[in-house]
């Protein structure tokens, strides 16, 4: 994978060298610091840049992970989603799978949309 299109998908232009101009990429999100919450029987673990997308829900956003978040003993299970249920830019909620019940933090974390330049969007939809 090219270096451009890595950054392209990742939403990190601006770390990469990419123009200075952007837009944000519709329905992705980034987490800026790493995050980490007990849930019952499992743990869910996303370290800084965790991408997100978007999915449909009733909360003002909810979001889940692309890569898997959510650990059993240790193992592998599931990905993780988070809700922000009154769209202030934190998410307030966090499940175990798209169709787990959902905790509410006690400490919000904070988000931000991908932005990609225009010119790397094309290269990230090159093969």
């Amino acid at each position: 994978m090219s270096d451009r299109r890595a950054c392209a998908l990742i939403g990190l232009f601006a770390l990469c060298g990419g123009a200075a101009s952007a837009q944000l990429l519709e329905g992705v999100y980034v987490l800026p610091e790493a995050f980490e919450i007990g849930l019952t029987l499992s743990k869910v673990r996303m370290p800084a840049g965790t991408i997100l997308k978007k999915v449909d829900s009733d909360s003002k956003l909810k979001v889940c992970s692309e890569s898997v978040t959510v650990f059993q003993l240790g193992i592998p299970y599931s990905r993780a989603c988070l809700f922000d249920d009154d769209g202030d830019g934190s998410f307030d909620r966090v499940a175990g799978s798209s169709l787990a019940g959902s905790k509410m933090l006690k400490t919000p974390v904070p988000y931000r949309a991908v932005e990609v330049s225009s010119g790397t969007v094309q290269d990230a939809k090159t093969p």
